[in-house]
């Protein structure tokens, strides 16, 4: 089986695009990481008065607004602390849609591996139903609260039938992207044709930082449900809009206004680099991933290997060994200086290591054949 010219194609064609963009990551990471720690960064608190942190305000504010930008959204909401709390935030505003219309909704139609979303669902009181993009339309009932579905990606979903598009709008179901370790590509470059409601976005993969930070996004329909605080601006003041200014939203997540710290990370990195940059970094990623996967195989690579789903990253499992861990570490190191992201996963129950590569998009074509080279030979 040979390659798909599609993908090499769109690599040397992202390739080309991804080299005109000077970037060092290391001095980048660096920059967002001093900015982050300064005082009246970390110092932050929401006990303070508006007036004392307006800078600190005005960057969460940007930020805010530079997620509705990239999804294309109406509104964000910056205070969830992890994928857990974005993800329950999400599907509190499916519940709380609902309730307020006196719509008796408690089932969710999942039509990606997400286990995550189950394991919240069951604090949330909702039901999850697997389902298939084709077998969307035949699971549809009056029980639907929303339907969850990752990013989308590199030809990964066919665009759905005006038909079944008009029968979600009539029967009020909503559309939830959860797009944790995800990127997200320009709509230009996908052949998604579904309106969105929810979107939970990791800034993190996106931005390229180490601690977490996850903007919830949402629709003019439901941007009142979104949890507080948020930083509104009014008479040039920014401001928190808290649970007193906004009695539709689904409350607090925590105690804090969100990470401030990975808030200021993100807002740095993606002032460093901007959107157009960072997308074309999230295309070049993706499709590095299924080139990778695809040239494994072609190559006869019998181990365990996958290109997860709207991540750019590509797992990749061998039997585990002392030996094989120094010698991953030793052969990587090049292309780790690079900007390529590795990390290893031990299962000791099962004697096996994960190999996890992300941020391909720091290697050229000839780095990542001669990456392939190198693994089909360990």
């Amino acid at each position: 089986m040979s390659i798909n010219s599609n993908i090499e194609s769109a690599l040397t064609a992202s390739d080309s695009q991804v080299a005109q963009l000077t970037s060092n990551p290391a001095s980048d990471h660096a920059a967002a990481l001093a900015l982050s720690t300064l005082h009246g960064f970390s110092g932050f608190t929401t006990c303070l008065p508006a007036g004392n942190s307006q800078g600190v305000l005005e960057c969460v504010y940007e930020l805010q607004q530079l997620s509705c930008s990239i999804s294309a959204l109406e509104a964000a909401s910056l205070v969830s602390l992890s994928r857990t709390q974005a993800i329950f935030a999400c599907l509190s505003m499916v519940n709380k849609y609902h309730q307020r219309k006196k719509q008796a909704r408690g089932t969710l139609l999942l039509c990606a591996d997400q286990p995550d979303v189950i394991a919240v669902s069951k604090m949330s009181g909702f039901e999850v139903k697997t389902s298939s993009i084709n077998q969307l339309e035949d699971n549809l009932d009056s029980r639907v609260a929303a339907i969850i579905l990752n990013l989308p990606s590199v030809g990964e979903l066919e665009p759905l039938s005006e038909e079944l598009a008009a029968r979600l709008d009539q029967m009020d179901v909503l559309v939830l992207r959860n797009g944790c370790r995800q990127y997200l590509l320009p709509a230009e470059v996908t052949t998604d044709n579904l309106r969105v409601d929810l979107m939970c976005l990791d800034l993190a993969h996106l931005c390229e930082t180490e601690i977490d930070c996850f903007a919830v996004l949402a629709n003019k329909k439901l941007s009142s449900y979104l949890p507080a605080p948020r930083v509104e601006l009014i008479d040039n003041q920014y401001r928190l809009q808290t649970q007193l200014q906004n009695p539709l939203t689904i409350g607090p997540l925590n105690a804090a206004a969100g990470n401030v710290e990975s808030i200021i990370q993100c807002y740095v990195q993606l002032r460093l680099k901007g959107i157009s940059r960072l997308q074309q970094y999230a295309l070049k990623a993706l499709v590095s991933a299924v080139y990778v996967t695809e040239k494994l195989t072609e190559a006869g690579f019998q181990n365990s290997l996958r290109s997860v789903a709207g991540s750019g990253e590509c797992d990749i499992t061998f039997a585990s060994s002392e030996a094989l861990s120094s010698a991953l570490q030793e052969s990587l190191q090049h292309y780790s200086l690079s900007g390529m992201k590795i990390d290893e996963i031990l299962d000791e129950e099962q004697g096996v290591i994960t190999l996890r590569l992300g941020r391909l998009h720091y290697l050229s074509k000839k780095q990542l054949d001669s990456l392939v080279e190198l693994i089909t030979n360990l």
